[in-house]
């Protein structure tokens, strides 16, 4: 099943990716007061309001705003059914909101109605219907319908294969920051898919940077080629930190102990130790960073029922998306 379409934004600390929600779209463009700024005096708001749990009142004033007709309201009415938060989960309401927010033209809603009927989740299976919304997302700056759609090119789902078209829908989801596409981009570079020529420093720096945004394959993928030297000088401590780090965002953990085991083995302690320590530094900064990343959606939710912001532009990656199937993996590590 596809993730909803809100939170563009990753727990890093974690290593969850969240899906794409409507909240975090609004989130990501609220404005830094907090929720306290926010006039109450325009809901309608029951006697027991400031009782409630935040997640109950930020729902009440989220309902009315959608009722109002604020898009992004509507899409976050949307993401509270299909995920059963605070209410009882029911595709098809959510459906329903998702189909109101993107008649207000709204690109993760489109998105959204997309997945809906790409899956039959709220209503009956519908392609056409789409591969219609996806592309509407698409023109309008959505990369997790570029990606989207980049997967079905390469692999002719629901469309006849055009590895140029998929390259087009990819980078353009690379270029706007969306990490799996980063990464995707750096594997097919690395194995040279889909006719491409191989490319291992382009695939090392591609990998880098979406390690450094928490995403745990291309971490994984980061420490082969400083294990293996390929992109960039070989280097066993940094490829036992991203090894370790992959495990520690919970990517493939048995896979990764057995392999930083392995490597330990051609280190000595204070190797090891280096390694240990600047997994634990990159580990504490993206805390803190999730922490300001917690704290803003919060924000972000009640100040944006209210205000309606543009949604972001960033996404994360549909759920359950195929992968090229080819993947770099430690050679002689196993």
């Amino acid at each position: 099943m596809r993730q909803s379409a809100l939170s563009l934004l990753l727990v890093l600390c974690l290593g969850l990716v969240w899906g794409l929600k409507t909240t975090a779209a609004l989130a990501q463009n609220a404005p830094a007061p907090g929720p306290a700024q926010l006039d109450l005096s325009k809901y309608d708001l029951p006697a027991n309001f400031e009782q409630l749990p935040p997640q109950e009142k930020i729902l009440i004033i989220v309902r009315q705003e959608a009722e109002k007709g604020n898009p992004a309201a509507m899409l976050e009415m949307g993401n509270y059914y299909e995920q059963g938060r605070v209410v009882r989960r029911d595709f098809t309401e959510a459906l329903e909101w998702y189909l109101k927010a993107a008649k207000k033209d709204l690109p993760a809603a489109y998105y959204n109605v997309g997945m809906s009927y790409l899956v039959g989740q709220g209503d009956a299976p519908n392609v056409s219907k789409a591969l219609d919304n996806l592309r509407l997302a698409s023109l309008r700056g959505f990369p997790a319908a570029d990606f989207q759609l980049a997967i079905f090119y390469f692999r002719g789902l629901h469309v006849k294969a055009n590895v140029p078209e998929a390259l087009k829908y990819l980078n353009k989801a690379a270029d706007a920051g969306l990490v799996v596409a980063i990464n995707e981009k750096g594997v097919i570079e690395y194995n040279g898919l889909w006719n491409q020529k191989v490319n291992k420093t382009s695939a090392f720096n591609n990998f880098a940077k979406a390690a450094e945004a928490g995403y745990g394959e291309a971490m994984r993928n980061l420490g082969v080629c400083y294990l293996n030297g390929e992109g960039q000088t070989k280097n066993n401590v940094q490829a036992l930190k991203w090894f370790s780090l992959a495990r520690d965002v919970g990517f493939k953990p048995q896979e990764m102990d057995q392999v930083a085991t392995t490597l330990k083995l051609e280190l000595n302690p204070s190797e090891i130790a280096q390694a240990d320590v600047e997994a634990k530094a990159w580990l504490e900064a993206a805390r803190s960073k999730a922490q300001a990343i917690n704290y803003a959606q919060t924000v972000g939710q009640a100040n944006a029922a209210a205000n309606a912001p543009q949604p972001a532009k960033a996404a994360e990656p549909p759920k359950a998306a195929p992968k090229p199937a080819a993947k770099p993996k430690p050679k002689g590590r196993r």
